[in-house]
């Protein structure tokens, strides 16, 4: 299905592939590994046909990238290709095979809904109830630009009043218009410099310097409430405290309250990520250390002495 030869890519002096050969058949599993900057995203995008390779050729379900236009391209990733995030498409699969024993338990179906806000949250959720309970939150220092980059639209950028706003267009075709306009630069838009991809990862360096400016020309909520609109991907980089008062965290329901061990007033949790016919989980708080031992050893057949006899050979608590 994918066949590539011969494959390279360069930015400017820098080589990114050289001689890459591949044959991915219907059906095959393939794992591209490599230490950070070794060229695996950059190889995975040739593949996918958004970033032309300086050399060689690729061909997807027997189409030559290289002679199709955006469109077929397109239709391409639409129809045989696919990117998703890892750890949002691992809990979507766990929904499944719990949607999946429901099923078979009850004959009734469940639709499903796994999002990347909730699964980032779900996953940060330990500093996120931490920040609820203390006021206190850890910010781990922001960089203030892309840094060394061949995208000026995927980096942090640092706002008037000491806030970071994310952009994360990882593939800019078909944004860099309607990205360089809602930053204000609508000369830019208009710049053979930055018009298409290739003289703008080119000129990464001075879109970035222009982005950068622009973004630091205004405070962090102008920038959160603008770029609504944008057609690209972008993220205010938000504390765990500003995210407990996040509008789309708490219309979906990402918040519980549970009880908690000891016996004293109730905290906040974030809920799992997994939503069940559009119902948020129902969340507990963790059990103590053997809480439910005798429990849960009665419901698989034990009697009360055998029990005691463990508890008295040390074999649980």
């Amino acid at each position: 299905m994918i066949v590539a030869r011969k494959l390279g890519k360069r930015f400017g002096d820098k080589r990114v592939l050289r001689g890459v050969d591949l044959d991915v058949a219907r059906g095959d599993f393939a794992v591209v590994t490599g230490p950070n900057g070794s060229g695996k995203t950059t190889l995975l995008r040739v593949l996918a046909g958004e970033v032309a390779p300086s050399a060689g050729t690729v061909s997807v379900a027997g189409v030559d990238l290289a002679g199709a236009d955006e469109t077929t391209r397109s239709q391409l990733r639409l129809t045989r290709l696919g990117i998703v995030d890892q750890h949002s498409a691992s809990l979507l699969a766990m929904g499944i095979l719990g949607a999946m024993v429901h099923r078979e338990r009850t004959g009734e179906t469940t639709e499903i809904d796994v999002s990347l806000l909730s699964t980032a949250w779900w996953a940060a959720g330990a500093s996120v109830t931490q920040g609820m309970e203390t006021g206190e939150s850890m910010r781990s220092p922001m960089p203030n630009s892309t840094g060394p980059s061949v995208n000026p639209f995927l980096g942090n950028y640092e706002t008037s009043d000491g806030g970071t706003i994310n952009l994360c267009i990882v593939s800019p075709t078909g944004y860099i218009r309607d990205a360089f306009e809602h930053l204000g630069l609508h000369d830019a838009a208009d710049d053979p410099r930055f018009s298409e991809v290739l003289p703008l990862v080119e000129n990464a360096d001075a879109a970035a310097e222009l982005i950068r400016e622009a973004i630091r020309s205004r405070p962090f909520e102008y920038w959160r409430q603008h770029l609504k609109t944008m057609r690209g991907q972008w993220a205010p980089f938000q504390s765990f405290i500003d995210l407990t008062t996040d509008e789309q965290a708490i219309a979906n329901d990402m918040i519980v309250e549970v009880e908690a061990g000891d016996g004293g007033k109730p905290f906040k949790v974030v809920r799992g990520p997994i939503q069940f016919n559009h119902e948020p989980l129902e969340t507990t708080r963790a059990p103590q250390a053997s809480e439910h031992t005798e429990i849960v050893l009665m419901e698989l057949g034990m009697d009360w002495d055998r029990i005691e006899e463990l508890k008295e050979a040390g074999a649980i608590a």
